[in-house]
């Protein structure tokens, strides 16, 4: 094989390649191929994978928005980057020559929404701010302020478990985001509870087991012990505070465990899951009109209890190199026959919420993804539910039923919420 000496400089919009022969050479797709890739981030960092150390198997290009390198053949797992976050890409092919370092490229811009600049390295008062990762796939926009807090957990064997953002004025999770792969989400390990307060968040801002206690509420995980399964340490990450939120039993074992398995099985269906899970603590927006997403108070005004929970999906699958998004949203019941789902885009979701969901990934490919939802490819309704939360709030409160509710469904829910009403007078 003839010797080539490759040096691909990446960048957000271009791929520059240099060889011995001075032949441009355009990577597009997988290569299997590859001997050696050394990738140096803009924030100073430098990660090598080499088929020597047994940590490089292939490597995919995403046309001219990021790159993933497989580690393993037979596993399935990868290392995502974004071009935006790159500063340079050392690659070697099988029978090359070690590459030396031509001039840096010039960088174009083509993601306006991306967490960057200053939102990556910013410190914080309220606790140990990890911002650093907040360019990859899965993280939403931040939503930045001094009292707002990133927390990331990881740990050295199977890298990111989750990261979160916290509002220490609010003293609750915005939001916990995270990936699902074949490495990640082995089954090496079983659950091991173990609730506690996230030292990464200073005592004053952090909720406490005490919180919860006489609350009647379960401490609700958000990134789910059975989707951190594959070690010990990342298990017991799920089980910080933090990445809780108070639900009702009803909710948390319910439609939203339900929920939980078939990410699980989405997961096994594609290459990547990228996944945003989350509860309103801020004001929402239905029908148009905006709506408190807190639904009470407890706990002498330290637990907010939101009255929404959501997901928000982004899968991607290298056989077909599309990615596929899907948000879910349900209404917070303490009656599991009245919690509502409903299969909406992630455009949707963010007009309810007003949060950018994955926001790093190319403006195009980004709009693409988020404005409709392959229902063929989740392989759900987006029927829209008759019956809101807000609804049944004022049933419960024994409001006038609105003259536009169906009669048939409408009873359905005085049933639940009697039900409801009886269990707690016992």
């Amino acid at each position: 094989m003839k010797k080539i000496i490759l040096l691909i400089c990446l960048c957000l919009s271009t791929i520059s390649s240099f060889a011995q022969n001075e032949e441009a050479i355009a990577m597009r797709g997988t290569y299997t191929n590859v001997t050696k890739i050394v990738v140096n981030l803009r924030n100073g960092v430098t990660l090598t994978y080499s088929t020597e150390a047994g940590n490089l198997y292939a490597i995919t290009f995403l046309g001219d928005h990021g790159f993933k390198v497989y580690q393993t053949e037979s596993e399935i797992t990868s290392a995502d980057y974004v071009y935006s976050e790159v500063l340079s890409t050392t690659i070697v092919l099988a029978g090359s020559e070690e590459p030396i370092d031509p001039d840096p490229p010039v960088v174009t811009d083509n993601n306006k929404n991306r967490n960057t600049g200053a939102a990556l390295t910013a410190k914080s008062s309220y606790g140990n701010q990890d911002a650093t990762h907040a360019w990859q796939y899965e993280y939403p926009k931040l939503k930045g302020g001094a009292s707002n807090l990133v927390i990331r957990k990881s740990t050295s064997d199977y890298g990111d478990t989750f990261a979160l953002e916290w509002d220490c004025t609010k003293k609750a999770n915005r939001w916990t985001c995270y990936r699902l792969d074949a490495k990640n989400s082995a089954s090496n390990v079983s659950r091991k509870d173990a609730f506690k307060e996230d030292p990464d968040i200073n005592s004053a801002y952090r909720s406490t087991l005490g919180d919860y206690s006489g609350s009647d509420f379960s401490r609700g995980h958000l990134c789910p012990s059975g989707d951190r399964l594959c070690s010990l340490e990342q298990n017991k990450q799920t089980f910080f505070l933090s990445n809780m939120q108070p639900q009702y039993q009803a909710h948390n074992g319910g439609k939203w465990n339900t929920l939980e398995g078939k990410v699980r099985t989405w997961a096994d269906q594609c290459d990547t899951l990228y996944i945003v899970k989350a509860a309103t603590i801020d004001d929402v927006v239905l029908d148009g009109r905006t709506k408190s997403g807190i639904l009470s108070v407890k706990c002498n005004e330290s637990l907010i209890v939101p009255a929404y929970f959501y997901m928000a999906l982004l899968a991607y699958k290298k056989s077909t190199d599309k990615f596929n998004a899907l948000g879910i949203w349900t209404n917070h019941s303490n009656t599991a026959s009245a919690v509502n789902i409903e299969y909406i885009s992630i455009d949707e979701l963010e007009k309810r919420t007003g949060i950018d969901f994955f926001c790093n990934l190319r403006d195009d490919l980004e709009e693409e993804a988020e404005k409709s939802v392959s229902t063929s490819y989740w392989n759900v309704s987006t029927s829209k539910v008759k019956v809101t939360f807000d609804i049944e709030r004022e049933m419960a409160n024994n409001a006038p039923p609105r003259e536009e509710m169906d009669a048939i469904f409408m009873e359905s829910c005085f049933d639940g919420i009697r039900r409801a009403n009886s269990m707690q007078a016992r």
